[in-house]
C-alpha cells in the first residue's frame, strides 16, 4: 500500500471514529434511564473519540495498528449487539407473558 493511500484511510477510519464515538458517547446519556449497562455504551464511545484523534492527530500512524485497533472495536460492537440482542427477547417473552389474559379457575357448579 502507497503512504498516501494508507494516510487518507488512515484519516477516512479515524473520522469515521470520531462520529461514531460521539454518537455512542450522546447515545448513552439519552438511554441512561433505560438501559441497565449506559455506561458501556459511554466507555465505547470515549475510547472511539480518544483512537479517532490518535488516528486523525498524526497521519503518520502505522496502518497496522490502526487495523487493529478497527478490529477490537468491530468485536466490540459485535458483542455489545448479541448481548443487546438477548436482552431485547427476554424483555419481549416478557412483555408476551404479561400481556395474556389471567387464566381464571372454572367456576364451581352452585
Amino acid at each position: 500500500m502507497d503512504h498516501l493511500q494508507g494516510r487518507a484511510l488512515a484519516a477516512i477510519i479515524g473520522w469515521f471514529l470520531l462520529f461514531r464515538g460521539t454518537f455512542n458517547i450522546v447515545e448513552s446519556l439519552l438511554v441512561k434511564d433505560y438501559v441497565e449497562q449506559w455506561w458501556l455504551i459511554l466507555i465505547t464511545g470515549i475510547l472511539q473519540v480518544a483512537i479517532a484523534l490518535w488516528a486523525v492527530g498524526y497521519a503518520g500512524r502505522s496502518i497496522a495498528v490502526l487495523i487493529v485497533w478497527v478490529g477490537a472495536w468491530a468485536l466490540t460492537e459485535g458483542i455489545r449487539n448479541i448481548w443487546a440482542a438477548f436482552r431485547l427477547r427476554s424483555v419481549h417473552q416478557r412483555a408476551a407473558t404479561l400481556a395474556q389474559p389471567p387464566v381464571t379457575p372454572p367456576s364451581a357448579p352452585a
